[in-house]
This record gives structure tokens, sequence and C-alpha cells, in this order.
């Protein structure tokens, strides 16, 4: 669907420059745009050193695999086209992609399910799984300690301890709204906490996909998700 090529080459040119020749630099020039444009990986013999063929991962490589830096997230986000309020009714299934955040991993080793989008003032951003997973239930963001986040074990152990926490931490009151929201130069759905820090703006995958980046308030880098519109006939405790 769509491609990723993302480098500085102010930089790189920068940096080459101060290293090879212009004959040098040509050569190289010409090995990136034949390393892109072919199926198969190439090699590269340069200056006594074997370049490997430049990474370029698709839309369709990260809904895959949900794995991605943080620069090709943002490329793919930035490619997308923007999701209108509408569009995000309904219950979605979330997916998180890994991108050395901090946060990586905890939501999936607690339980998170996903999102449910009623309309723009009714929005329960957090759904987990019951202990039996036969049902999801929604808890309240302000209970959920972010500043620990980076300390807590990402083990299967975490979703026994939200099931054990469920009383407390159990809310039937929305606890988000939806708004259009200019990020990255679009305007576009967005999810905002009430009482977090925290913004989650959408770019639309397909009709049935969305790709979420939650703006942190302090945070240095974007944490990213996929959203599933989800067909499941689970229960929800509200």
């Amino acid at each position: 669907m769509f491609k990723i090529v993302h480098y500085n080459s102010l930089f790189v040119t920068s940096c080459f420059r101060q290293i090879y020749t212009a004959s040098d630099l040509n050569d190289l020039f010409c090995f990136c745009l034949l390393s892109v444009s072919v199926e198969k990986p190439l090699s590269f013999y340069f200056n006594g050193t074997v370049l490997g063929r430049l990474t370029v991962k698709t839309s369709e490589q990260i809904l895959l695999d949900k794995i991605a830096t943080t620069e090709e997230i943002l490329a793919l986000f930035d490619s997308l086209p923007p999701a209108d309020l509408d569009f995000l009714n309904g219950r979605w299934k979330g997916f998180e992609v890994k991108t050395e955040h901090p946060l990586d991993g905890l939501l999936e080793n607690s339980g998170w399910y996903g999102k449910l989008f009623k309309d723009t003032n009714d929005v329960h951003p957090l759904l987990f799984y019951s202990h039996d997973k036969q049902s999801v239930f929604a808890i309240d963001p302000l209970l959920v300690p972010l500043c620990i986040s980076e300390y807590v074990p990402r083990s299967k152990s975490l979703q026994q301890f939200v099931s054990l926490a469920k009383p407390v931490i159990q809310t039937k009151t929305p606890k988000a709204r939806t708004r259009l929201i200019q990020y990255r130069g679009k305007l576009t759905a967005s999810m905002i906490y009430d009482a977090k820090p925290i913004i989650d703006h959408f770019a639309k995958l397909d009709e049935k996909h969305l790709l979420g980046i939650m703006d942190l308030k302090g945070s240095q880098k974007p944490y990213a998700f996929i959203l599933e519109r989800d067909d499941l006939s689970l229960e929800i405790e509200l």
C-alpha cells in the first residue's frame, strides 16, 4: 500500500562528504536508488565495506509484525489519510506496535483489549479482558500510574493483577472524548483523556484498521498502536 523511506539525507550527505570523494558519493547514490527499486536484497562493495540493501518497510509489514522504528511509524502516519469522528464509532481491538518506547509491552501483558467509542463525548479508552476472557470491562485511566510504568515487569502475571484489582479500577463512566485536532500537519480524529495529559491521534490504514499515536505530555517519543474494528460478541461490563 505505502512504502516508507525515511532518512536524514542532509546528515548522511554531510558525513560522507567529509570522508569520500565526489565519485565515491556518486557510486553510493546510484546504489541507493538501485537497492530500493528491486525485490531481492543486494550487497554493494563500497570503499572496502560491503553495504546491505536499504530497509523499506510497508504498512502491511508493520500491520503484520507490529514492530517499527519511531521514524517508520511517524512516516507511516504522515502518509495515511486522516480519520473522521464518525469512523471511530464502535468497538476496537487494540495491538501495540513496538518502537522501543518505555511503555512497550505494558498494555499487552496487562490484558488490554481495546477501546469503545459510543459518540464524541462517550468514550471508554481502556477496555481490559476479564480473568476468563469471556467479557471485557473498562478501567479508570486516572488509576493507572504511568510514572512507574518502566519499572513494571512485562509478564502475564500483570494481567492477573489487573483482574484482581478490577473492583477498584473498574469504571462504567466514559473517561475520554473525541475531537478533530491538528497533528503533524493533518486535521484528524483524536481522543482526549479526561484526567490524563494524553491525546491519541488516529490515521486510517483501511476500512477496518486505524493507526494510533499516543501523545503523552513530557514524553519525547510517541507510543504507537493499531486498532482493528471488532466483530466479536464479547460482553462489555458497563
